[in-house]
């Protein structure tokens, strides 16, 4: 009998990871070994358990998704890494990637799209939708041909998790403890966000973020 693979969802919402759970099981050789509910309760699963995949919100009450996926990848490198979310794939899944997921698939997908990612994952290729396959490769010629983008992509990683916490109503002093930095440190980051940004005022890129944020997660039309 072929072994079976192990995963583990880390995901918020108990209702997301039942489903999830429904449909992963539904495939004889996939089992779901433990659910996680926060960053920290999936570390502690990690140390305890042994999966061979893992199925990752970005959105999480304790961090950043983004920041688990680059733990697993150091501490736990063979495990497959699939990230599951609400953000929208134009915004994150290249960033997903580049911090060591192996593919990015939205909640919203088919439940058939869902069992297609995770196969293509575990054969070894990267997952993304076919939409996306496409919006990237159009961007690479406009690329090519010079186009100018003034956008999120500038970004470094720590950049663009302050960002978000801006775009999500979040004060200097609560980034801070929130990613244990100094409020000097997020000062500093905000002015580099205005330069990258070409935005002059603070009130400026407050304004950007929020409306990235509600435009990423789908609420703006």
């Amino acid at each position: 009998m072929k072994d079976k693979i192990n995963f583990l969802l880390v995901d918020d919402h108990p209702i997301m990871r039942e489903g999830l759970t429904a449909l992963i099981e539904c495939r004889d050789t996939y089992h779901v070994r433990a659910q996680a509910g926060s960053i920290n309760q999936a570390r502690v699963l990690l140390e305890s358990n042994t999966f061979e995949f893992a199925i990752i919100d970005l959105s999480m009450p304790d961090g950043n998704g983004l920041g688990l996926v680059k733990y697993i990848r150091d501490h736990y490198s063979h495990i497959f890494i699939l990230v599951m979310s609400v953000m929208d794939e134009n915004y994150y899944a290249e960033r997903s990637i580049k911090a060591g997921a192996n593919g990015y698939i939205m909640k919203g997908a088919p439940s058939e799209q869902v069992l297609v990612a995770i196969d293509q994952v575990l054969s070894g290729r990267i997952y993304l939708s076919e939409v996306l396959v496409e919006a990237l490769l159009s961007r690479a010629v406009d690329r090519r041909r010079g186009a100018e983008f003034i956008s999120v992509d500038k970004l470094d990683d720590q950049e663009f998790e302050i960002f978000q916490l801006i775009g999500m109503g979040l004060e200097p002093r609560q980034i801070a403890n929130r990613m244990a930095l100094s409020s000097r440190s997020v000062e500093v980051c905000k002015r580099r966000l205005k330069n990258k940004l070409m935005l002059k005022r603070a009130v400026e890129l407050r304004q950007y973020a929020i409306a990235w944020i509600s435009q990423s997660m789908g609420t703006v039309n």
